[in-house]
């Protein structure tokens, strides 16, 4: 099996092989992969390395590692405003790629630099987190803040805790433990909610019993509203958006 590498800031995964098919999830710079199947054109069909995500992406935007190939990665960005210098170029990086002790060197900003393993669930730490994506606007399929979706917002905020979920609401209910009682919930618990034919249809993060941050359609863009027993209330129009399915807890 080949293990491929992205070389892009950020690459899109398609459930297709084309432009016009539904964006799946995205893969940050040096995100890696598997060959799922032989390439179609441009295009190869990969599976991540968690086994949780299936994608097609242009292979063009990978390279491919030797199967032994084991990188660590004890750094993420944490912040909206970083480069590195990549093969004599400036490379834009996004808020939660993960990177080599030997890129430290070619950053052009390290204060926005963290250690994964001096990364706590912390209240502040949450929080600071979570309001960094603040008006992202609403984009299906969608990880940073250039445009992100519900399950994206979720995706990103545990990929700082090295929980790594699918890019989908309904596959990521199959995570944590389930919580009894809103009024027991903590910043970082997910609340999932549901559509009229029961199918689990949007997830957001509570921030605390009364209120979530979410990116969502309605508001078209990751905004707070308040969070009841029901579900969520849009704060603007005090009109009831979604219906509470499930909180679970990850951390």
């Amino acid at each position: 099996m080949k293990k491929l590498s992205c070389q892009v800031n950020v690459a899109q995964m398609m459930k297709e092989p084309s432009h016009q098919a539904e964006v799946h999830t995205q893969l940050y710079f040096r995100d890696c992969a598997f060959v799922a199947e032989e390439p179609v054109g441009s295009w190869v069909k990969i599976v991540t390395i968690n086994h949780q995500t299936t994608g097609w992406v242009l292979k063009s935007q990978f390279t491919e590692l030797d199967i032994q190939h084991e990188d660590t990665f004890p750094y993420i960005v944490f912040g909206h405003h970083t480069s590195m210098l990549n093969e004599h170029h400036t490379l834009p990086l996004l808020n939660g790629t993960y990177l080599r002790e030997s890129d430290i060197t070619s950053l052009n900003q390290t204060n926005q630099l963290i250690a994964i393993d001096a990364i706590r669930p912390e209240e502040a730490f949450k929080q600071q987190l979570l309001q960094s994506y603040l008006q992202a606007p609403y984009h299906w399929g969608g990880t940073s803040i250039y445009g992100i979706d519900c399950s994206g917002l979720a995706k990103m905020f545990y990929k700082f805790f090295s929980i790594h979920l699918p890019h989908l609401a309904s596959a990521q209910i199959l995570q944590g433990e389930v919580l009894d009682f809103l009024e027991n919930a903590i910043c970082g618990d997910l609340a999932f909610f549901e559509n009229d034919a029961s199918e689990i249809n949007h997830v957001g993060i509570l921030l605390n019993a009364s209120e979530i941050i979410h990116a969502s359609e309605t508001n078209g863009k990751v905004a707070i509203d308040s969070m009841d027993n029901h579900g969520i209330v849009n704060k603007k129009t005090g009109k009831r958006t979604h219906s509470l399915r499930i909180i679970k807890r990850l951390l």
